[in-house]
């Protein structure tokens, strides 16, 4: 009997999935880099390397239109960001320019923001006891200022039709990046149950970069960790083995400096079991910073 009324849910479940009936919620997720060299194929003088980081990310655009999404989930670590808490940006809309050291601005966006899903996001985070604030920037009619952390991943998805919700990471992650780990484990578990409790088709982005340390001219001086923490970032999206991001890329997070480290936790917790499938369109550092672009469809 209770192999027959399983084989009757999964005949239902099929016939749900022919008429179209099976929503899926989270219908993909992304972790995208940031750096506005990216933005410019012609321009002069590019990195190696920055154009096909730029033509990967044309094809993240496709994906991103062909799965028809309704909302954005955009997890920043570069913005208006708290010491303690993480932010919700609480203005009806958000816009800025890719500017980076005077370069850039005529890369602009606008976006909506959607401030009921934000507001039922805040409550229920408070009542978890997870640290959160709501970010007003002048007042909550005027667009809240975005910069290369935001606009760089929002500007290739322009012409796509969505709404917004972006939250930024506690400036705390600088230096207490491995002590966050079990509160940004908990932050995915969480953001993971309030997405599947939506009705809206969902995408996440993560802007994420690298390990900071791979030239002895960047601003952060060269370190030997930091091909090494890349490869074991590469490694953890390959097998999904979390030993890999937690232990092995976390133990050298101090000397590599990645700002993308704390939004790949929360993306662990939050895409566990999803059924998402991960893929790596490109891995290289054109800068003294590495970037990668990963799509879970």
């Amino acid at each position: 009997m209770q192999n027959y009324r399983t084989f009757k849910c999964f005949i239902s479940l099929l016939t749900m999935i022919e008429k179209e009936e099976w929503i899926l919620v989270l219908v993909g997720a992304f972790i995208l880099p940031h750096g506005s060299m990216i933005l410019n194929p012609e321009k002069k003088n590019l990195p190696q390397g920055a154009k096909d980081l730029h033509y990967a990310m044309q094809k993240v655009r496709k994906l991103i239109e062909n799965l028809n999404a309704e909302l954005c989930v955009l997890i920043t670590p570069h913005g208006f960001c708290l010491n303690e808490d993480f932010g919700l940006y609480f203005n009806e809309k958000a816009a800025g320019t890719a500017e980076w050291e005077g370069e850039y601005k005529e890369y602009q966006v606008e976006v909506q923001l959607n401030r009921k899903l934000t507001q039922k996001l805040f409550n229920d985070l408070k009542e978890e006891g997870i640290p959160v604030s709501t970010i007003v920037s002048y007042t909550s009619n005027a667009a809240f200022p975005l910069r290369w952390g935001e606009v760089v991943p929002l500007y290739f998805l322009k012409k796509i039709s969505l709404n917004y919700m972006i939250i930024s990471i506690p400036t705390r992650r600088y230096e207490h990046g491995l002590e966050m780990i079990p509160e940004l484990q908990t932050m995915g578990k969480f953001l993971k149950d309030f997405i599947e409790n939506l009705e809206e088709r969902i995408i996440v982005i993560i802007s994420a970069d690298l390990a900071h340390t791979h030239s002895h001219d960047g601003p952060y001086s060269f370190s030997t960790t930091a091909a090494q923490f890349d490869n074991y970032i590469e490694e953890y999206i390959k097998t999904q083995e979390e030993t890999f991001l937690l232990e092995k890329a976390g133990n050298i997070l101090n000397q590599a400096l990645a700002c993308g480290f704390a939004g790949i936790v929360i993306s662990q917790q939050l895409l566990l079991n999803s059924g998402l499938q991960a893929k790596i369109l490109i891995r290289n550092h054109p800068s003294y910073y590495g970037m990668m672009i990963v799509t879970y469809i």
